[in-house]
């Protein structure tokens, strides 16, 4: 049971999706074209439009359909973060509070026990046979988690690891 260091999953996902930030640009692409906007502009859009479907059908989610699920992100103890994705659109955000924040055990008491709680990985990913590679899509993502160095701060730091939160 080990977070995801936000830096390196940012990293990971920019490289191999497209993030909810990039979608924006996407949706004022359109904008543009509505409002009759240049040949120029238009063909950056497709461009990225090209982009985002090589890398997604190249990178390691190749395959993927449809990911949901919980992550736990080294940038915050209190709250899990709401994975979604769609045929290479992700959305990752802070969404509530694990479960084990609202027990009366104090996070210091649990964490001299070695205990996280309920906090963990929990996303399920949909794919098509034959081309989705779960073993190389596992070992990108563990890739991302802090490693034992890390984790031992996060334990002597109430779970919180700076890492530059990206998310």
């Amino acid at each position: 049971k080990k977070p995801f260091h936000s830096e390196r999953l940012h990293t990971f996902l920019s490289k191999n999706l497209t993030l909810e930030a990039e979608e924006e640009e996407d949706e004022e692409n359109e904008d543009m074209e509505s409002e009759g906007a240049s040949a120029q502009a238009k063909e950056k859009a497709t461009k990225q439009s090209l982009l985002t479907t090589e890398k997604f059908e190249a990178g390691a989610f190749k395959g993927v359909i449809r990911s949901r699920g919980t992550a736990w992100l080294a940038s915050t103890a209190e709250l899990f973060a709401l994975w979604s994705s769609v045929k290479g659109n992700i959305e990752v955000s802070p969404e509530g509070p694990w479960l084990s924040t609202m027990q009366e055990t104090p996070l210091e008491d649990m964490l001299a026990a070695g205990d996280v709680g309920d906090r963990t990985q929990n996303i399920i990913f949909t794919g098509a046979v034959g081309e989705m590679n779960e073993a190389k899509l596992t070992a990108a993502l563990e890739e991302c988690l802090v490693n034992e160095e890390e984790f031992a701060e996060m334990m002597k730091n109430g779970l919180v690891l700076s890492d530059g939160d990206s998310f």
